[in-house]
């Protein structure tokens, strides 16, 4: 039976030192009968484990990103970036700098950061 409600809830998986826990994590919150949901992922999930682990990380990450679900990816990997939003915030010294497609938002973040 698939839960459906109006209200969607918000899932904070914080990812410091959890490489080992991660993917069976958001195993678990997508095989969740309660389909309104979001998934904020703190921190650099991509900058830990090995490449194996990375690559695992990715591809759950890639098939997030086909489902109608909000995921907030916060990192330094511009390529990663790329890769797996369709929008981006741009945040300097606490004040959004720049908001909008990933590519304008990189564009402008290299131009002033290099």
């Amino acid at each position: 039976m698939v839960i459906k409600m109006k209200n969607k809830v918000s899932i904070v998986v914080p990812c410091y030192n959890s490489s080992k826990t991660i993917i069976r994590c958001l195993d678990s919150i997508l095989n969740q009968t309660y389909e309104n949901i979001e998934i904020l992922l703190i921190d650099e999930i991509l900058a830990v484990g090995d490449q194996h682990f990375q690559d695992k990380c990715f591809a759950k990450l890639e098939e997030l990103a086909q489902s109608n679900m909000t995921i907030v990816i916060v990192s330094h990997s511009l390529d990663y970036v790329k890769k797996l939003c369709n929008r981006a915030i741009w945040i300097n010294e606490g004040v959004v700098a720049r908001d909008g497609k990933c590519s304008d938002v990189i564009d402008e973040y290299l131009k002033v950061c290099g």
